[in-house]
């Protein structure tokens, strides 16, 4: 929406990105579809250009990143497409199943190694704890309204079609319009996120050994032995039924 982009628009081009992954596969491959899908947003050449100053301008974009160990920070301007198409990785980078067909896909960000920002997220670091929104897919200390509680990590892997995601933004939708029916009527406020919430440390090191691993892992002599690997693992698994 930042730049330019109406709802419609969004939803297509989230219905293209599930469909290639319904098509091809997730893991080792949704850094292809997230691209894809960065490159639909801003544009190309000139175009991802100007989308880039438009961004730079308002600042009123935040991409989240964790550094190591659990240390969080927005990223509100990039001195390029490049540099901005990196955080936007690294903000929802989970090693081997973010890749570019099991190539890695972001490996700094600010001359640093990073992984998704939802993990170190507390309510201190929003810009403005006292009246910031917060808009989540789950329930959690800092979120105002959560779209579609219940959800787990398992459901989030691949992305969904059909019924079962028109049913979903339907949730999604009611959630938003019933927080704001009971905002009008004053029956809720903004949470103030100040002191709220704390870092996901167990999944931080999982993420951060995984990382370690994917970086090693995912280059082309290393990957090639992985190929290898899977690609004699499936041959005997045929074999034996």
């Amino acid at each position: 929406m930042h730049c330019g982009r109406d709802v419609s628009e969004l939803d297509a081009l989230y219905t293209t990105l599930a469909k290639s992954a319904t098509a091809q596969g997730v893991w080792g491959k949704m850094s292809n579809y997230h691209q894809a899908a960065i490159d639909a947003l801003l544009g190309h050449g000139a175009e991802a250009e100007r989308s880039l100053q438009q961004l730079n301008s308002t600042q009123r974009l935040g991409v989240g990143v964790t550094s190591f160990f659990r240390r969080h920070s927005f990223l509100h301007s990039w001195k390029s497409v490049p540099e901005l198409c990196a955080a936007l990785h690294g903000s929802f980078h989970i090693p081997f199943y973010c890749a570019f067909d099991w190539k890695a896909c972001i490996e700094m960000v600010d001359g640093s190694p990073v992984i998704d920002g939802a993990y170190s997220m507390t309510g201190d670091g929003f810009p403005n704890t006292e009246e910031t929104l917060v808009i989540a897919v789950n329930d959690g200390e800092f979120v105002d309204v959560a779209c579609c509680p219940g959800l787990t990590n398992m459901q989030c892997l691949s992305p969904w079609e059909g019924e079962r995601y028109t049913a979903l933004r339907a949730r999604g939708y009611e959630s938003i319009r019933g927080w704001v029916r009971r905002r009008t009527a004053n029956q809720v406020q903004i949470k103030s996120k100040r002191g709220t919430g704390k870092p996901n440390n167990a999944m931080l090191v999982l993420f951060w050994l995984l990382r370690m691993a994917e970086a090693i892992l995912l280059r082309t002599f290393y990957r090639r032995i992985l190929f290898a690997a899977a690609a004699c693992l499936c041959f005997y698994r045929r074999v034996r039924k």
